[in-house]
């Protein structure tokens, strides 16, 4: 993609208008082929995908040491309809410290204190480095349909993607270790189209679908147990 973008085109970049091209494409046809795939053709490649290098400041692998073999949540996005509702994620979160993993909630925080409601540790407004480093550790990345999952995709981290509004496996389809979960509703990856109504703006009725326990399989088996306080008799 970033060779892509560098591209020199007449009116610009001519990788700015091959993805302005992709999306006209991609949302009336659902998506047909891989999204990476779109750009390969593009760009006359016929091999596979082939994962960016991503170096990570050694300060920053340090100062995200004590986040180490988290089970990591990413909530939320900026698209309504690629929000699995706040109820979810808390009751995944809950099943999650039941099972005995060490939860970490990353967010911008950009709405103010939307991540409130969860029990877990927080890591709020964090420069890119620093995510990428609790990322890069964690035992598993559990995302919305957004820019998160696909970080965990370059640095090859179990990531667990949750998506309605698209067809997940064609567009995490460059990562192996990403794991799309895809909602069960016939209009599930409508890209906006038809039975797409005003209301799906704010909720994906097919997103919701997606059960903590469908989440709690794909993410396993914590790495690194959280010790639960003994109980006194």
């Amino acid at each position: 993609y970033t060779h892509l973008l560098g591209m020199p085109g007449k009116n610009g970049p001519r990788g700015t208008n091959l993805i302005q091209t992709y999306f006209r494409q991609e949302l009336p046809q659902r998506s047909p082929i891989p999204r990476w795939k779109y750009y390969a053709n593009a760009l006359k490649y016929e091999g596979n995908p082939v994962l960016p290098s991503v170096k990570i400041p050694p300060s920053a692998t340090e100062w995200a040491e004590s986040y180490r073999g988290s089970t990591v949540l990413s909530p939320f996005t900026t698209h309504g309809t690629r929000n699995w509702l706040l109820p979810n994620w808390l009751a995944l979160e809950a099943e999650l410290i039941k099972a005995g993993h060490k939860v970490l909630i990353i967010d911008h925080d950009r709405d103010k204190h939307r991540c409130n409601p969860f029990k877990s540790k927080k890591v709020l407004q964090q420069p890119p480095h620093h995510i990428a480093s609790i990322v890069q550790d964690a035992n598993c990345l559990v995302s919305a349909d957004s820019g998160m999952a696909h970080l965990g995709g370059i640095l090859g981290v179990k990531t667990v993607v949750l998506c309605g509004f698209t067809v997940g496996d064609k567009i995490f389809a460059a990562y192996p270790s990403v794991n799309s979960l895809q909602g069960i509703l016939p209009c599930s990856g409508c890209y906006g189209q038809n039975p797409y109504q005003g209301i799906c703006n704010q909720v994906c009725a097919s997103l919701q679908t997606i059960t903590v326990e469908r989440v709690m399989q794909a993410i396993g088996s914590p790495i690194i147990t959280v010790e639960k306080p003994a109980v006194k008799p």
